[in-house]
């Protein structure tokens, strides 16, 4: 069985995938602050009920490669336009599945994240693909990264998604 529409969502249904994504969105919202990249969100047309937390932020950035979506910044997320270490929060949503080189991107993530700075991955893919990718981006201990797959996904949110990752 499918939850129904409720006045949140802008389909006549809602997938349990779609729940918990905007339910992990929700647990890290108090981290969305200071200057927030959102790398392939959505300014418009967005899905799911949560609403980014836009008004806690110093600046929050939108960077897409779809106009139709209104982004504040046109361009490939592996080779953005913005300077080193530059942000301080940074959401990659059900992105890193959809790049030719999942790495670069992760790898761009790593460059433009200040030293104390956020990163929030979501992903919908193997578990197994995104250890490996994290444990081989050098990314500090300040990101956090939640696993989409076959794994009780409340065992994933927290300080690099599994505990001593980088220990």
């Amino acid at each position: 069985m499918v939850p129904k529409k409720d006045g949140f969502w802008k389909k006549d249904y809602v997938t349990y995938r779609r729940l918990w994504l905007d339910a992990c969105l929700s647990a890290f919202s108090n981290e969305m602050r200071g200057t927030v990249l959102d790398i392939g969100g959505k300014r418009e047309k967005k899905r799911g009920s949560f609403q980014p937390p836009e008004n806690q932020a110093r600046t929050w950035w939108y960077i897409n490669l779809d106009w139709g979506t209104n982004p504040n910044i046109f361009a490939d997320v592996t080779q953005t336009p913005l300077e080193d270490q530059s942000i301080d929060c940074i959401l990659c949503t059900e992105v890193l599945e959809h790049l030719p080189d999942p790495q670069a991107g992760v790898d761009e993530v790593h460059r433009l994240l200040r030293n104390d700075g956020v990163a929030l991955f979501l992903y919908h893919f193997s578990t197994l693909f995104m250890q490996t990718l994290m444990t081989f981006s050098g990314l500090p201990k300040t990101v956090y990264v939640n696993f989409f797959g076959n794994s009780n996904p409340l065992r994933y949110i927290g300080w690099v998604g599994m505990r001593g990752l980088w220990d």
